[in-house]
């Protein structure tokens, strides 16, 4: 008789929030993380508005490379706002509570997002190829080897990420650690790729900030 009663009040429960703990092991002092996931969370977004803006600005900029190099700006900076703004909230205000629909929403813009990146990867490749078919020059090298270390950079961390996931049953620390930095680091890091590989994009970011005009007075 008391079994189908439990199994009754067992199906008719819902779950309406989880309770997020934060890095496994480490609760005690994981705010102290903050110190570097922040800094790296704003310059993912302050790197990426800058490169949105600066391509917006400059009409010699307004051809498909950098087209796609905006709208990887846009992924990148929606790949590190799905989990930072909630982990930092975690960190600083102890906002553990995280509804069912929220953490759905988090699953799948997470995916979305890893995606799309794989996807814009994809069309810049297509594109530099394109260009080295129909003019070979030192120039489409470079931003060749640009989109490769990006690439390399990203898929080799999800690499190391799964290996480390499946080898460290253990201790979760690590591969939950190596996730988190996994949507920031990137998004932060092409940036500053793009910006030291590509002239036009650096004298861009120059003229923006009215760099080049103190340069050319000195």
């Amino acid at each position: 008789m008391d079994t189908p009663t439990s199994v009754t009040n067992s199906a008719s429960l819902q779950i309406s929030h989880f309770i997020l703990m934060g890095l496994p092991g480490i609760h005690g002092w994981q705010h102290w993380l903050s110190l570097p996931l922040a800094p790296l969370y704003f310059l993912a977004l302050g790197a990426n508005l800058l490169i949105m803006i600066t391509i917006q600005h400059e009409a010699t900029l307004h051809v498909p490379m950098y087209h796609f190099l905006g709208i990887l700006a846009v992924v990148d900076m929606g790949l590190a706002t799905t989990i930072m703004p909630k982990i930092l909230a975690t960190f600083w205000f102890d906002a553990k509570a995280i509804s069912l629909p929220q953490c759905f929403a988090q699953i799948y813009a997470i995916h979305c997002f890893f995606f799309m990146e794989s996807g814009i990867f994809l069309c810049m490749a297509l594109d530099r190829y394109i260009v080295e078919l129909t003019r070979s020059n030192i120039k489409a090298l470079g931003t060749c080897s640009s989109h490769l270390i990006l690439i390399l950079f990203f898929y080799t961390g999800i690499t190391v990420l799964s290996v480390t996931y499946l080898a460290e049953k253990n201790t979760p620390l690590i591969p939950v650690l190596l996730n988190v930095l996994h949507n920031v680091i990137p998004p932060a890091l092409n940036p500053m790729v793009y910006a030291l590989r590509m002239q036009e994009l650096r004298l861009g970011f120059q003229r923006l900030l009215g760099l080049s005009e103190d340069m050319s007075t000195k």
